[in-house]
C-alpha cells in the first residue's frame, strides 16, 4: 500500500478498530440490493446493518472476495495521476463495492482531487466497515475478536492499519473458529496477535 497514503490516515483508523463500537440496525438487503445498501451507508444512513451487508456481499462471491488485479497500478498512479487512481478504484468498486483497499484509495484520491463530497462518501463507508469488523473489540484475544467475512478481508484490514502478517493459525475454542494472525507492529520489534472470528465462512469455501 502506498506509504504516504497509509501514513496520512493511519492514526485515525487504528483507534477506531481497537476501541470503537457501532450500533447499526439490521437490513434485509439481498444480492440485487447490495449497491443500494452501500449507497445508504455512504449517505450516513445508520439503519443499514453493515455486518449483514458484508456477509451477503461475501456470500455472493462464495466467500472468496475478488482480487483487485489493478491495485498496484492504482496505488502507483496516485501521486502523478490521481484521476487515474480514482478511476481504477471505482472500477474495482463496481465489482466489489466493499473492497477496503479500493475504498481507501478512492477516498484519498478524491481528497487529492479536491472533491470533498466524494471524499466524505467513501470515508463514511470505510469507517462503517471498520466499525463493523472491530465490533467494539480490540482483537487481541479470542474473547474480544474482530470478525471477518473472508480471508481476503482479514489481510486487507491488517494491511490498512499497517500490520504485517508473520503467521496465521487456526484456533478452535468453545465451538468457535478463529484465525490467529501473528503480526509485526509499527514499532521496531513489536509483535502481537490479532484474532478474527471466522465462524461465518469457515469451511464454506470448500
Amino acid at each position: 500500500m502506498h506509504k504516504m497514503l497509509k501514513g496520512a490516515i493511519l492514526g485515525a483508523l487504528v483507534p477506531v478498530l481497537l476501541f470503537s463500537h457501532s450500533a447499526i440496525a439490521r437490513s434485509d438487503a439481498g444480492d440485487s440490493a447490495i449497491s443500494a445498501a452501500v449507497e445508504k451507508v455512504m449517505a450516513a444512513d445508520q439503519t443499514v446493518d453493515v455486518t449483514a451487508l458484508r456477509q451477503k456481499n461475501a456470500k455472493r462471491f462464495s466467500y472468496f472476495l475478488p482480487d483487485w488485479k489493478e491495485a498496484a497500478a492504482a496505488f502507483d498512479s496516485f501521486d502523478k495521476a490521481p484521476e487515474q487512481a480514482f478511476s481504477l478504484a471505482q472500477r474495482q468498486l463496481q465489482i466489489n463495492p466493499l473492497d477496503i483497499d479500493a475504498n481507501y484509495l478512492a477516498e484519498a484520491a478524491a481528497q487529492k482531487l479536491g472533491r470533498p463530497a466524494e471524499e466524505i462518501r467513501y470515508h463514511t463507508l470505510l469507517m462503517a466497515m471498520l466499525h463493523s469488523i472491530s465490533g467494539g473489540n480490540n482483537g487481541k484475544t479470542t474473547g474480544s475478536p474482530w470478525n471477518a467475512v473472508s480471508v481476503a478481508e482479514e489481510y486487507q484490514i491488517l494491511r490498512l492499519v499497517g500490520l504485517k502478517v508473520k503467521q496465521q493459525a487456526l484456533v478452535i475454542e468453545h465451538g468457535h473458529q478463529f484465525d490467529a494472525m501473528t503480526v509485526e507492529g509499527r514499532k521496531p520489534g513489536e509483535e502481537f496477535t490479532i484474532n478474527f472470528n471466522i465462524d461465518f465462512f469457515f469451511s464454506k469455501q470448500f
